[in-house]
């Protein structure tokens, strides 16, 4: 199994770790966290706006927007929905 280094980047650090897969990681957050392209899982408590012709989320706290994969684009519009 190859596995690539991830960055997992918080407000007060960024952190890099190479043991975990996305998907591993993803199942060990559960909860507010979100997968929202291949490469990317979000907290959503951090949302600030999300640009739908773009299809970019954008968090507080963050200036690069986070794209949002056409496979995730439902599912993350479905959740935004939930929270509203």
């Amino acid at each position: 199994m190859n596995l690539e280094k991830l960055f997992i980047v918080t407000i007060n650090e960024e952190i890099s770790l190479s043991t975990y897969t996305l998907k591993q990681l993803m199942d060990k957050l559960g909860g507010n966290f979100v997968q929202c392209h291949r490469g990317y899982i979000i907290n959503m408590n951090y949302i600030e706006k999300i640009h739908k012709t773009e299809n970019d989320i954008y968090l507080k706290g963050v200036e690069i927007p986070i794209p949002i994969g056409r496979k995730y684009k439902d599912y993350i519009r479905g959740k935004i929905y939930e929270i509203d």
